[in-house]
């Protein structure tokens, strides 16, 4: 049965690199996986987050399962897309009505770390890497003895200090919590801070440098107003109020954010339950201008999760969104959009929370999960891509955060410039993580340079970058 799996799988795989040869934009569409554990697990999942555990150059995938209390589901990918169900390891042995996940390397010690968010006051779970396939479960501490009703969690290194911090955002208006390094990879509650103080029913964050300073925010979508925490340095926050992405109320299940028409500035969008979904274009200075009107905010339709990722690889960043119901795909033209009502990934009525973009088989363009609850299958697409060069950048610190997180890269083009930032929290939907390495679609260009800007205040550089190739970039090399 395992090789009949496998040699179906394989002729999608080759059935995908001819669609790919002939590919124009009036036939393309995503390619649904059928077989493999990855799709035939029923469950309620929640969040999916993609990382490299193995460090083999192959992403692999965590899901969580939520309100049955059973076990989330591990995927190792094995090259070209092939994945195999990890089981009976510390990630799988637990179970827990889990909502968020987040990746990141917490120790330092080069492998990525594993912290999953519980709701109906349950502990949390945290996870270190042994860097031999297994991991140990961190049962010591404030993160994971707190029995709160957690819905979403991110890693970013607050104070600069080269250690990974975590934000935990919980529900039915109890505190969140903002946790600090102590540098041997432990994790103590900070109560010391206004993200610490908010009591409110948060579902959704996002961490993002919205002014430009190298000092990484917080943005926390909540059943509510939504709050923009401000990074003024020295490891403090203030609360920004009186501008257009706080002052909204709604049910607001998610956000993410990205720098969707290359300025510069990195934007938000808000995915909302009951109402309409909001996109607020980042103008500078503090300021952000609601988006009116646009496919992408017209819609009321149950939304939970969202990702932005440049699907055809023309240098924009297109979005989809997760419903209740029919999903929404939105492709990006030069700042705006227009919505794809034929795509596969736009005409499977499920139940869909989290959402991840992610090159799971190396080919340069990006593919999409989506996690569903409901105890319907999970969706696994593979794009079959089009001519459109790419390439790809790991990032990997050294007096910042070994894991990159909150680096801002920047590929120049002529006189244009795309700009991402590793991020550990991309999903929206209480978790989704697209993976922390990063994917720029170039077009038929060939980009001038690539230049980093690490959390530390290093700076790197590539001149003539080599396209249709993944860029490995060591800080201070």
């Amino acid at each position: 049965m395992r090789l009949y799996k496998n040699v179906r799988i394989f002729i999608l795989f080759i059935f995908s690199l001819f669609i790919s040869c002939n590919n124009n934009s009036e036939s393309f569409d995503f390619l649904l996986v059928e077989e493999g554990s990855i799709v035939e697990d029923f469950g309620f999942s929640q969040g999916a987050a993609w990382a490299d555990y193995d460090n083999d150059g192959d992403e692999d995938l965590f899901v969580t399962n939520s309100w049955t209390n059973g076990n989330n589901m591990f995927y190792e990918n094995t090259g070209e897309g092939f994945f195999i169900k990890v089981e009976n390891i510390a990630l799988t042995n637990d179970g827990g009505n889990s909502n968020g996940c987040t990746w990141g390397d917490v120790d330092n010690d080069g492998d990525v770390d594993l912290f999953v968010a519980n709701v109906d006051n349950q502990n949390n779970f945290f996870y270190l890497n042994n860097n031999d396939k297994t991991f140990s479960k961190n049962v010591l501490g404030d993160a994971v003895n707190n029995e709160d009703w957690s819905y979403t969690c991110a890693f970013a290194d607050y104070n600069n200090d080269g250690w990974l911090d975590l934000f935990v955002g919980n529900y039915k208006e109890q505190n969140n919590v903002l946790y600090l390094n102590d540098k041997s990879g432990g994790l103590i509650r900070n109560e010391e801070t206004v993200i610490s103080a908010a009591n409110k029913s948060t579902q959704g964050c996002a961490w993002f440098d919205f002014n430009n300073d190298g000092l990484i925010d917080l943005y926390v979508a909540n059943n509510g107003l939504n709050d923009l925490y401000k990074n003024i340095g020295s490891g403090k926050f203030e609360i920004i109020e009186n501008i257009i992405p706080v002052t909204e109320n709604g049910n607001s299940f998610g956000c993410s954010t990205a720098d969707y028409n290359n300025d510069g500035l990195i934007d938000i969008f808000v995915a909302n339950w009951w109402g309409k979904n909001h996109l607020y274009k980042n103008l500078g200075k503090g300021q952000f201008e609601k988006i009116q009107k646009s496919p992408v905010t017209d819609e009321s339709l149950n939304s939970e999760g969202s990702s932005w990722g440049d699907f055809d690889n023309d240098g924009d960043l297109d979005l989809i969104v997760t419903n209740d119901g029919d999903n929404s795909v939105f492709e990006n033209n030069n700042g705006n959009f227009l919505k794809l009502e034929n795509l596969s990934p736009a005409s499977d009525s499920s139940n869909s929370n989290g959402v991840t973009w992610n090159d799971f088989d190396n080919d340069g363009y990006l593919d999409l999960f989506i996690a569903n609850g409901g105890n319907q299958p999970n969706l696994l697409y593979r794009n079959p891509g089009n001519k459109n060069n790419w390439l790809k950048v790991k990032c990997i610190g050294k007096e910042s955060n070994h894991s990159a997180i909150g680096t801002r890269v920047t590929v120049v083009r002529n006189e244009n410039r795309i700009m991402r930032e590793v991020a550990s929290q991309t999903g929206g939907g209480y978790g989704g993580m697209n993976g922390l390495i990063l994917h720029f679609g170039v077009g038929k260009e060939k980009p001038d340079s690539v230049i980093v800007n690490w959390p530390s205040g290093e700076k790197s550089k590539i001149i003539n970058p080599k396209i249709n190739k993944t860029h490995t970039i060591i800080e201070g090399n």
